[in-house]
């Protein structure tokens, strides 16, 4: 095995109209990974036909894991990290596309540098027909990033590179979250581990009428509940002074983005959470 060989999760479920641009984008990598697991959490478009037949035609390359009753976006993606080989991983969404030196780029900048531990690059925004329509950050941070990443809700980096024994340190996504499950996982892994940001664009984050930004708002507003609560247990050991900064910087980051409306222990906002639906 490559001392950069690589896992990559593909999570699905009822993608189907977009499933093959996702997968064909890693079928299609400058460096070919290791492995290819695609998980699909009981989809009833279709889609597991699909995933059956790229297996069929790279038998020695992808695997599959077909849930037969649907868990979550995050026991999902867990469930094909679980079950991953290779000494780097990464991950991509049904509906997104990684572009074609995502894997080379990333995994020649993490080996380069023992002390770095996760890589992420830019990533394009794009419309339900793959047109760009936009970029996801602006001054990107490097090194320990986890004060920065506090305040980055909405914006943070999403799928990164990551050692293998990275993620067995920091465990994996919060089964219990519907959404926000990689932003609640990026601020443990920020906390402790050291980033490198490749400024070259390497995934195209596609904004879609299905995509999970058209949840309820009930449901918005349960997980940001919960990414506090679990911001408040990994920070309990810093000064005050500190927690008090990083929790107004939380609250405030949410107050411009999603606008209000939720309470939390020791911070309040003040308005409602309707601009989340336009500002994600």
């Amino acid at each position: 095995m490559r001392s950069n060989s690589i896992s990559v999760v593909i999570t699905s479920f009822n993608q189907q109209s977009y499933l093959k641009e996702a997968i064909e984008s890693v079928l299609n990598q400058t460096l070919t990974p290791e492995e290819i697991i695609i998980c699909d959490d009981a989809s009833s478009d279709g889609s597991q036909n699909l995933i059956g037949n790229y297996k069929k035609q790279n038998p020695k390359l992808i695997k599959t894991i077909f849930h037969h009753r649907n868990k979550g976006i995050a026991k999902n993606r867990s469930s094909g990290i679980k079950k991953a080989s290779a000494n780097l991983i990464s991950w991509l969404d049904g509906d997104d596309r990684y572009k074609r030196s995502k894997l080379e780029v990333e995994s020649d900048r993490l080996c380069s540098d023992e002390n770095i531990e996760w890589v992420y690059s830019q990533v394009d925004l794009i419309d339900e027909r793959g047109n760009k329509i936009g970029e996801r950050y602006k001054n990107p941070p490097e090194g320990f990033i986890f004060d920065q990443v506090v305040a980055m809700i909405g914006r943070a980096p999403r799928n990164p590179l990551i050692r293998h024994s990275t993620l067995r340190k920091i465990g994996l996504f919060t089964n219990s979250m519907s959404l926000y499950e990689d932003f609640d996982f990026i601020l443990r892994l920020s906390k402790s581990c050291r980033v490198a940001y490749c400024p070259q664009s390497t995934v195209e984050y596609r904004i879609h009428s299905k995509g999970l930004h058209n949840r309820s708002e009930e449901e918005h507003i349960r997980n940001v509940k919960r990414i506090y609560e679990n911001l408040v247990d990994l920070i309990c050991d810093y000064p005050d002074e500190r927690k008090k900064k990083i929790k107004t910087d939380f609250v405030k980051t949410v107050q411009a983005l999603y606008g209000g409306g939720v309470e939390f222990k020791e911070i309040k906002t003040k308005r409602t959470f309707s601009n989340f639906f336009t500002k994600i």
